[in-house]
């Protein structure tokens, strides 16, 4: 099964949907700061997340429509990465191109 997922979570997670129909995946999570060794993690990276989006399942691109967090890769990449201050409720929708 080829579906968006979170890789790397910055935070905790709230909710995880995806509609087989529609290929419209949702996810919420609240960041918090992690517990990180700043020799060996960039302070910058300690809020970020990395979601996982599959060619196969957006094969014409996606839109991306998110609250709370600054999303710091390119469009369309196979991997989006966001940033969030501590303590947000943030909330992603992708949806076919």
């Amino acid at each position: 099964l080829a579906r968006p997922y979170p890789r790397a979570i910055a935070g905790l997670p709230l909710y995880w949907s995806f509609d087989e129909a529609t290929r419209r995946w949702c996810f919420g999570y609240r960041a918090h700061r992690a517990a990180v060794d700043t020799e060996t993690v960039p302070t910058a990276n300690a809020l970020r997340t990395e979601i996982a989006v599959p060619p196969l399942r957006y094969p014409r691109g996606y839109k991306l429509r998110v609250s709370a967090a600054t999303v710091v890769s390119a469009a369309n990449a196979s991997i989006i990465e966001l940033e969030a201050d501590p303590d947000c409720k943030v909330e992603i929708e992708l949806t076919p191109d």
